[in-house]
């Protein structure tokens, strides 16, 4: 009997082994239970079953990138948005500061960030336009200038004006059309090759150059969004070339007519002063002139002498 009893648990001991082998062992949660004690039959045989460890689970940690959103879309919770990238310091007009903490701007060489219109490479730049017109009085010694009455001149023309930095002054250059009249009284008597004349009027054509400097009183000078009139004093110094003719009674000759055509020189210096009142993106220009000239000419014998100009002035500047 004893020996059939141990046989039989050698054949249940090899069983029970192999089905513990062929079964997948079960996750247990954690804190593990202590392992159960291990049974043994009378002799020493062991009946107990298998035991696994479990080795330690392993934290996984998911990490998701997000996806920038389209512009306008609304914010998500639980998405913090990158943080949006400093803004560029932008000069606001001349003499501005920049914003604390705001990292400044990078500038390529020779160019300046567009700011309150067009810039130079010193200060702004200015453009006008202008009409003038007034008399004119001849002054002078000889016969031909005591003829000439109070004149009227007329000048169309525009002014470049290179400003400053803080816009209150600017160097000016003004290119312009000249045109002047004066009637003559025919009292005295002239020589016009070998022919005694009277003289009758002279008239005068010319374009002008000059350059002088302006100077502004209450706010800067150049157009710039300001809504308060301005006042301007400037002057400037130029010259004119042009042609003209002068026309004669003849003396001896009923119904008689002269005519003689030259070629003049002039030289010219000016005071100025203005009113300017800005519309929008320009302003109107209203002022006055006075200018002295010295013409070169040889109309007649004697016929270089000196005008004295009072000019009204109106124009625009952009």
């Amino acid at each position: 009997m004893r020996g059939i009893r141990q046989w039989l648990t050698s054949v249940a001991l090899l069983a029970g082994t192999g089905i513990g082998a062929g079964q997948t062992p079960a996750r247990l949660p954690a804190p593990l239970s202590p392992p159960p004690p291990i049974a043994t039959l009378p002799g020493g045989t062991i009946v107990g079953s298998s035991v696994l460890t479990p080795a330690a689970p392993i934290a996984t940690v998911e990490v998701q990138t997000p996806m920038p959103l389209p512009p306008g879309t609304p914010p998500i919770a639980g998405i913090v948005p990158p943080p949006a990238a400093p803004p560029v310091s932008v000069c606001p007009g001349p003499g501005c500061v920049a914003p604390a903490g705001t990292p400044p701007l990078a500038l390529v060489p020779g160019v300046q960030p567009d700011c309150c219109g067009p810039v130079g490479s010193h200060g702004p730049l200015g453009q006008e336009v202008y009409f003038r017109v007034g008399p004119s009085v001849p002054l002078g010694e000889g016969i031909f200038v005591k003829n000439l009455n109070v004149g009227w001149v007329a000048q169309v023309g525009g002014r470049a004006q290179f400003f400053d930095p803080p816009g209150d002054s600017a160097w000016v250059v003004d290119a312009h059309l000249h045109y002047e009249y004066n009637d003559a009284g025919g009292q005295d008597t002239s020589i016009f090759r070998g022919t005694p004349v009277t003289i009758r009027s002279l008239y005068r054509w010319a374009v002008g150059l000059g350059a002088g400097r302006d100077w502004y009183q209450h706010s800067p000078g150049f157009v710039a969004g300001l809504y308060d009139a301005n006042f301007r004093f400037g002057w400037d110094v130029g010259g004119r070339w042009g042609t003209g003719h002068v026309e004669m009674n003849p003396i001896l000759e009923t119904d008689g007519f002269r005519r003689h055509h030259d070629v003049f020189g002039q030289a010219f210096v000016g005071l100025l002063a203005t009113m300017e009142v800005p519309v929008g993106g320009w302003s109107f220009v209203c002022g006055g002139r006075l200018e002295a000239d010295r013409t070169f000419s040889d109309f007649l014998p004697g016929g270089s002498f000196y005008d004295l100009s009072f000019l009204l002035e109106i124009g625009v500047k952009y």
